[in-house]
């Protein structure tokens, strides 16, 4: 995925002198409480960066250059109304089209950002979704994705928003692939889709991923995971703890290929996961006795595999044990192999892997059910995915933050570093991007409006200094 759709949240930092580089800093003339959301977007086609400020009555988009000057800006008064907001944007030659919703997805609206007339136009453009679910929705590939399902026809319908009078429009048949629970049961689609034994806070039954973002065992521990690989959708399924299902989506034929890749089995009844990157499957499959790491390529052939059990060690580790509570400040290390597959079989299992340089970085472990405190809606649940939320009454964060306040969990999980040969590389891992932003965020507690982002190989933090009026961008790099 090029084309950067990212999370917004409100809460506190303090604006001090920090180590990473300052990108830019211009003024901001409204007062803290008018903003009521912000939206950054990333056209990766000449490395600009837009941020989509919305007030009250008022949007006002700012453009910035390579080297994050600000080049340009518009405004305009246009209201959104309370149940309506922003879900994606595309970009075409020197116009903007945001993507905005109402009625829970029933329509799409779209708002277009002329810079060259520096003009707003909210075009009649009124797409409905008819006698569909809405599975998924993301930004990839300069376009706005939105994937619905059709029960009565068993279909896939896949809709690509450009700035265009009507979206592409591809049809996924799926009626002849076979769904079978763990006693070879025939499942329907719906059943696979919409399990809700699966624990799953967001608004659609099916997540998606970008590859670009080190994602956490929050998002990972989902049984449905969808990618954008090569103009392909990749669809992995975990409803089947024998198998992962993974469907191919080819947007350009609209044909499925269908891949079941069987799960390296334990001694006893096990829990699995799997994650997708690079036409590869990263599995982790655990007990209270044993863990599997393996990864294979679609054929099912694998390519690289560990099994241990509680009395030995995991070599390919690069990390320590960690095990987390969300109402304590501080991780805590498990000491042995046999002390975190007891606490890993109380959870739910995760994984998550994320290319730091040409490195392959591997989280695994498990997250316990997460209890949401009181306060968090549907709009909070939307951010989940990605979807930026224009609402004015405050507090919302990002799940991709594991905000303490927002969920209660409980976390155990270790890091594993392979090379683009998948071999295992002995030395420590070093932070990436997002963990210095994080970390300079969780250092830095006064009030502000915070917003981040990733355009090319770095992440960029952008927050308001009350003290000096002023909007600050920060760059970190893995």
């Amino acid at each position: 995925m090029k084309t950067i759709l990212t999370f917004l949240f409100v809460f506190g930092i303090s604006c001090v002198t920090f180590s990473q580089k300052v990108l830019n800093s211009f003024s901001i003339q409204q007062n803290k409480d008018s903003i009521v959301s912000i939206y950054p977007f990333v056209d990766e086609r000449n490395h600009e960066s837009y941020m989509l400020l919305h007030y009250p009555n008022e949007i006002v988009t700012y453009k910035f250059s390579v080297g994050f000057r600000k080049t340009d800006s518009i405004s305009a008064k246009i209201e959104l109304k309370k149940e309506e907001y922003i879900v994606g944007h595309s970009f075409e030659e020197e116009e903007i089209t945001l993507f905005t919703t109402k009625d829970n997805f029933q329509s799409i609206i779209r708002i277009v950002v002329d810079f060259e007339n520096k003009i707003f136009r909210k075009d009649p453009f009124d797409f409905k979704i008819n006698n569909e679910n809405i599975i998924t929705c993301f930004n990839a590939e300069q376009s706005f994705h939105v994937l619905t399902f059709e029960e009565t026809k068993n279909e896939i319908v896949s809709f690509t928003f450009k700035n265009l009078d009507a979206p592409e429009t591809r049809k996924f048949d799926l009626s002849k692939i076979q769904f079978t629970d763990n006693d070879n049961k025939s499942l329907s689609l719906k059943a696979v889709f919409f399990n809700k034994k699966d624990d799953d806070f967001s608004p659609f039954p099916i997540m998606s991923f970008e590859n670009n973002y080190p994602f956490t065992l929050m998002d990972s521990y989902v049984k449905r995971k969808l990618f954008f690989h090569h103009d392909k959708y990749y669809l992995l399924l975990n409803y089947n703890s024998n198998f992962t299902h993974v469907l191919e989506f080819d947007s350009k034929s609209a044909s499925v290929t269908d891949y079941k890749i069987p799960v390296s089995p334990l001694n006893e009844s096990y829990k699995n996961n799997s994650y997708f990157m690079d036409g590869l499957i990263f599995e982790q499959v655990s007990n209270s006795n044993e863990f599997a790491f393996s990864i294979k390529n679609l054929k099912g052939e694998i390519l690289k595999e560990y099994k241990v059990n509680l009395k030995e060690s995991i070599n390919f580790k690069n990390s320590e044990f960690r095990y987390e509570n969300s109402e304590t400040d501080q991780p805590v290390k498990i000491k042995n192999t046999k002390s975190f597959l007891k606490r890993l079989h109380k959870t739910n299992p995760a994984i998550s892997v994320y290319k730091h340089h040409s490195n392959y970085l591997i989280t695994m472990g498990g997250i316990s059910s997460k209890e949401k405190s009181p306060g968090w809606g549907l709009l909070a649940d939307l951010a989940i995915n990605g979807i930026l939320i224009l609402n004015g009454e405050g507090g919302y964060e990002s799940y991709f933050y594991n905000n303490k306040n927002g969920y209660k969990y409980k976390s155990v999980s270790f890091d594993a570093l392979f090379d683009q040969n998948l071999n295992p590389i002995t030395r420590a891992v070093q932070a990436t991007g997002m963990d210095k932003l994080m970390n300079f965020m969780d250092k830095n507690k006064e009030s502000s409006t915070i917003v981040f982002f990733k355009r090319g190989s770095h992440f960029v933090l952008g927050y308001k200094d009350w003290k000096t009026n002023e909007f600050i961008f920060r760059k970190f790099e893995d």
